[in-house]
C-alpha cells in the first residue's frame, strides 16, 4: 500500500453555502494535520489539492465549527 506521499494528488472543488444555500466568501478550507489550505471566493467555490481518505475542515469567522 503507497503512503501518503506516494498516491496520486487531485484537485477536489466544492462550493460552501449557508443554511439560506448563500455562497460564503472568505471561508478557509484546509487538510486537518497539514499546511495545505485555500480559500472560497465571492461565489463560495473553492479548489484544493489532496489524495483519497483526506480530511478536509472549512472555518470561517462568521460562522461556529
Amino acid at each position: 500500500m503507497k503512503n501518503k506521499e506516494q498516491q496520486k494528488k487531485e484537485y477536489i472543488t466544492g462550493r460552501i453555502t449557508n443554511q439560506n444555500g448563500n455562497p460564503v466568501s472568505k471561508a478557509t478550507i484546509y487538510l486537518l494535520g497539514s499546511t495545505v489550505k485555500s480559500n472560497s471566493d465571492s461565489e463560495g467555490e473553492y479548489q484544493i489539492e489532496a489524495v483519497v481518505g483526506d480530511e478536509l475542515v472549512i472555518t470561517h469567522p462568521k460562522y461556529k465549527n
